[in-house]
């Protein structure tokens, strides 16, 4: 086994048992081919971004762990990307079928171990995936943000934006002061579509964890956002 750095997605279906009773109960296989679709979406996605990542499926959900130099960007443009496809299928799905179905994204990076068996990976180990598994739930608590960002992702993109400006990490102290005496950082915030929420203490989580919210409202104009995240080579395979 190894540690490395990482970045993890999770994203889930709600409301995903009792519409797959209903469809079962009518023999009707529409929702088994959108949970289909929604697992490639996530796997195309992925694949343009970054050749180094790794992913499992929990049935109504998905694990993503993106790894190498830049972890946390490609994890940070897949869930956008994922956000954006999701929205649309979702949206066409419960117009046809007049169902009720939505989704929940969290993301953030940090340490994780790398489990090896024969020379293989078989899975992750981390106490990252089981913040994020948390982040992720916490979308149900919002009715229009489906993603949920946390604090290491956030602070990595901004000192990688803005290395003159963001030269530490900000959560050393209360975010709302720092607001407060910096407010030029909110504006740096929402270049990259993310809006501060809250700082939240969660059971069996040691640190609190600050929480940014994705601006829906910006997700249609995100080609020159992708661009600094990815590249302008990979971005255009996206735009393509």
């Amino acid at each position: 086994m190894k540690k490395i750095k990482s970045a993890i997605v999770i994203s889930d279906i709600r409301n995903f048992t009792g519409t797959f009773e209903r469809f079962q109960e009518k023999d009707n296989d529409s929702f088994i081919n959108f949970i289909s679709d929604f697992y490639e979406a996530h796997i195309s996605i992925a694949s343009k971004i970054s050749k180094d990542y790794w992913y499992n499926s929990l049935g109504d959900s998905m694990v993503f762990l993106f790894k190498g130099l830049n972890h946390s960007k490609h994890a940070y443009a897949f869930s956008i990307l994922l956000h954006k496809k999701l929205t649309k299928m979702v949206n066409e799905f419960n117009a046809e079928f007049d169902e009720k179905i939505s989704f929940g994204i969290g993301v953030d990076c940090g340490e994780t171990i790398e489990m090896l068996r024969d020379g293989r990976t078989f899975t992750y180990l981390g106490n990252v995936i089981n913040v994020v598994s948390r982040i992720e739930k916490l979308t149900k608590l919002f009715g229009e943000t489906e993603l949920l960002v946390g604090s290491n992702i956030y602070n990595y993109i901004m000192r990688d934006f803005y290395p003159e400006i963001y030269t530490k990490d900000i959560f050393g102290s209360d975010y709302k002061t720092v607001l407060k005496t910096n407010p030029e950082i909110v504006l740096m915030s929402q270049n990259i579509f993310l809006y501060y929420i809250f700082k939240l203490n969660l059971d069996g989580i040691e640190d609190s964890l600050y929480l940014f919210r994705y601006d829906n409202d910006m997700s249609t104009d995100i080609d020159e956002l992708l661009e600094r995240l990815l590249g302008e080579d990979i971005a255009k395979l996206l735009f393509d």
